[in-house]
Order: C-alpha cells, then structure tokens, then sequence
C-alpha cells in the first residue's frame, strides 16, 4: 500500500509542482486516539514538512488551518464497517473541498462514497482493514498506524522495532522480570 501510496502523491502533488502540506486522519472510534499521540510525536520531531491533522469529531474541522486546501492535503479515512457515524459526516463535509483521499472500510457508507469519488475520476485509494486483527490492535498492526506515518514521513520501521521491543519487555511470559509487573509491584508499595 505505500507504493500507492507514493504513486498517488507523485501523480497530485510532486508531477503538479504541488507540496504535500497536510494529512488529515479520521476513524475508528476509540482507537483514533493512538493517532493523537503518533501525530503529536510527528509534530515535534517530524522534519518532513508535513501536519497530521486528527480529526475526531465534524465539530474538528473549524481547527483545520485555513491555508489547507485540495492543493495541499490528503485525507485518509478508516472505517472496518463503513458506518462510523463521525467518520461518515465528516467524509460528507469534506469530499468537495479535499478530493486526494485514501478510504479503507470494507463495506458500508463510507466505502461506497470512496467508489462513487472514484466514478467522479477523483483521485482516491480504496483498501479493505484485515478482519483477522481485533479492533485494539489496529493501532499496531495496520494502516491506521502505519498509513499516516508513511504519509507524513516517520521512521516506520524503527517505530515498530521499538514498539515490538517494549511489547517483549511487557509480556507477562517474563513473570517477575516483566516491566509491566515490576510497575505493578512499584505502584502497590509506593502509590
């Protein structure tokens, strides 16, 4: 998916003359919340050049920059139903003024709108979220992390190499070695 990823802002963006300014990111209820952390972590120490914006709520895009324009933004929208209600209406209130989008929903309302853009010859990417993973663990083992971190230019790989180091370290299979027991037994006897 990065490739098309990279197609698709060398086709709008770089061939136009454009920069990629800003990534706007939505979906997914409760687990969007990791994106505010991710995105945080981009803006800070990100050199790239580009904003991840993340939109939770309709009531979110009054934030966004007024300089972000179709000329400069992508959106990219997770839904595994397609019904995320929030996801949906501001699908609806941006479709016209951000075309570039990359939709992943298996089925559902948000899926069709993807299809529909993509009738309209806007340019948009369409993917399905693996159903094998848990809701929970979108925000290690799919595009929802690795999408916009991609877009935005982060150290994807030494992202997961650190996440997977700490996981090990967290992994209850290491009993009283375990970070997440030795936690534990401090905040029992010091909290």
């Amino acid at each position: 998916e990065a490739a098309a990823y990279q197609a698709l802002i060398k086709k709008e963006f770089s061939d136009k003359g454009r920069a990629l300014k800003y990534i706007i990111s939505s979906g997914i209820g409760a687990n969007e919340m990791f994106s505010h952390l991710l995105a945080s972590l981009h803006q800070a120490f990100g050199t790239s050049g580009i904003q991840w914006l993340v939109v939770d709520a309709p009531a979110d895009l009054r934030t966004l920059p007024v300089d972000a324009t179709d000329d400069n933004t992508i959106v990219i929208e997770f839904s595994r139903s397609g019904t995320t209600e929030e996801t949906l209406k501001i699908a609806e209130l941006t479709r016209t003024r951000f075309t570039k989008r990359i939709i992943y929903a298996n089925k559902g309302p948000l899926k069709e709108l993807g299809l529909q853009l993509q009738k309209e010859n806007k340019p948009v990417l369409i993917f399905d979220l693996e159903t094998r993973i848990g809701g929970r663990l979108l925000r290690r083992l799919t595009p929802m992390t690795y999408g916009p971190m991609e877009l935005s230019g982060m150290d994807i790989k030494a992202y997961a190499a650190d996440t997977d180091r700490y996981d090990s370290l967290l992994d209850f299979k290491h009993k009283e070695k375990s970070l997440a027991v030795s936690l534990a037994r401090f905040f029992f006897v010091w909290v």
